[in-house]
């Protein structure tokens, strides 16, 4: 099976985890284990044994502060050089990875930083929820969206303002549920399903964004 996601387990930081999620899935785990956290939950390793190949453990030789962290940091960075085109998450509730994730975005490396295993998208988040419970942004190629008169303030705000960020290449999701996980991330968890739907609207009504029946978004802004 050839892997379209990456996943990178900040072990120390986060140990809730159901790698059932990943069956089935294009799917890589990268789980890093620290030396103080060295014993692993018997139910975490039968998963680990259901989940191979999918999952690789990988564990710090030594101790230390943010030990872990670099060495999740080197192997994201590898990762990235062999796979510039995979989709990279990293599961951590540190936010001194938001450096690494902005430094990889400007190296148009998709990458985003969560704090729950369940909220990846592709192991069923919120862009996979909105996408299963509201109609295609395009369906067969017609793409519905709102008039521009239609949309309060606020969102042409956040439509500006996501305008402006890929007009700079500062990341550009090539999913449509990527994009409403890295949207719903930039305004810091905090819009509802409605509000996002907006945003997506506003992008692909000027011609921002394309969204096509696969899912597949493609961008028209320099």
């Amino acid at each position: 099976m050839s892997f379209t996601d990456a996943i990178f387990v900040d072990f120390e930081n986060i140990r809730e985890i159901d790698l059932h999620l990943i069956q089935g899935k294009p799917v890589k785990v990268f789980i890093f284990v620290g030396k103080r956290h060295s014993t692993i939950p018997e139910d975490l390793l039968r998963s680990l044994t259901d989940s191979f190949p999918q999952v690789e453990l990988i564990a710090a030789q030594c101790s230390g502060k943010n030990a872990l962290d670099f060495i999740l940091a080197y192997q994201i960075g590898v990762e990235s050089v062999k796979n510039p085109q995979k989709i990279f998450h990293i599961l951590s509730r540190d936010q001194g990875f938001d450096a690494l994730v902005l430094h990889l975005e400007a190296q148009k490396i998709s990458v985003t930083r969560h704090e729950s295993f369940k909220a990846i998208p592709i192991l069923g988040g919120i862009g996979a929820i909105i996408g299963k419970n509201r109609e295609s942004v395009q369906e067969s190629n017609q793409v519905t969206v709102k008039d521009s008169a239609q949309i309060p303030l606020r969102a042409i705000e956040r439509i500006e303002d996501m305008r402006e960020r890929f007009s700079r290449n500062l990341s550009r999701p090539r999913r449509k549920d990527t994009l409403f996980s890295h949207i719903h991330i930039r305004f810091g968890k905090k819009l509802s399903e409605i509000e996002l739907q907006e945003i997506v609207d506003g992008l692909v009504n000027r011609r921002v964004i394309e969204i096509d029946s696969a899912g597949t978004v493609h961008y028209y802004c320099s």
